[in-house]
């Protein structure tokens, strides 16, 4: 049935977060420093996607949050392949199973505790989805198109390269899984890496979130009330004689040609960039969650 909101009522408000960054710019340490504590929740639910997110021992993760993540990690089978070598077990793994499963999982009551959702990252989730449609051949057919393929069907090494219908079907579910995880009744965090839009000429029009496909960039943009980006800048510090360091930033709304914004009932956007305090992220977090209540 419809949920019904009165007029006058009020409803708990679950933030839905993007935030993009290239490589080693400092999203995963961010997505994970919440200031802990009634709004925000005690504990994640911390999807690790990315090779990386998979060990919390050799990540990015302040060793101070870690205990508040309940790491959620897809999961593999094993099963026995015939060889000309004799029979032989291998891991299998259904990242479409495995994505979706998460996804639509009622988190909350299975840990009540937790009142934030982190994915990292949507863009690694996208390219396995990706590549499982082509191998598994979804849209081969005696008269249509046939993948080009690598290694023996059903073995290991079965590579197929990814065609035109396997992107539409990836980029489909990709937002099929956000609209999962938007209905969470907890914050949700997805975390991707950064993709540009282009013309048929090269020109770059933007860059987005990274999925599969440039025809997705703006269209998942679009879909989050806060988009962030994080950026690293390489300062001169004031010793003497000058030393280089690395500063962290967050970007709140669109600067150039990189997609952003927040949205807020304040006339202006008073945080455009925020600089991130390195033993404190927890800090952007909270200059953030004011201006979104209208607090300058």
């Amino acid at each position: 049935m419809p949920e019904i909101v009165k007029p006058g009522e009020q409803r708990e408000r679950y933030l839905r977060i993007g935030m993009m960054g290239e490589p080693k710019t400092g999203k995963t340490r961010l997505a994970t420093s919440i200031p802990w504590g009634e709004y925000w929740g005690e504990q994640a639910a911390y999807v690790a996607t990315d090779d990386g997110a998979n060990d919390l021992e050799r990540s990015s993760v302040l060793v101070a949050n870690r205990d508040r993540l309940a790491v959620i990690r897809p999961s593999f089978s094993v099963k026995k392949v015939k060889t000309k070598d004799g029979e032989i077990e291998t891991l299998t793994y259904d990242p479409h199973t495995e994505a979706f499963a998460i996804a639509s999982r009622n988190w909350r009551k299975d840990m009540p505790e937790c009142k934030m959702l982190i994915w990292d990252t949507m863009s690694t989730t996208a390219q396995e989805l990706l590549h499982a449609y082509a191998d598994n051949g979804v849209f081969q057919g005696e008269k249509g198109d046939k993948h080009i393929t690598v290694g023996t069907v059903g073995q290991p090494d079965f590579v197929a390269n990814p065609m035109m219908g396997d992107y539409s079907m990836a980029q489909n579910a990709v937002h099929k899984l956000l609209g999962f995880l938007f209905k969470q009744p907890m914050h949700v965090i997805v975390l991707f890496h950064v993709a540009s839009l282009e013309t048929e000429g090269g020109q770059i029009l933007a860059f987005g979130p990274a999925t599969v496909g440039q025809a997705a960039v703006r269209a998942v943009a679009a879909r989050f009330d806060i988009l962030l980006r994080t950026d690293v800048q390489e300062v001169l510090t004031h010793d003497k004689p000058p030393k280089k360091d690395m500063k962290y930033i967050l970007h709140t709304q669109r600067k150039g040609l990189y997609l952003g914004g927040i949205r807020t009932g304040l006339a202006k956007n008073p945080i455009p960039t925020i600089a991130i305090p390195e033993e404190r992220p927890q800090e952007a977090w909270e200059m953030l969650a004011k201006v979104l209540k209208g607090e300058k």
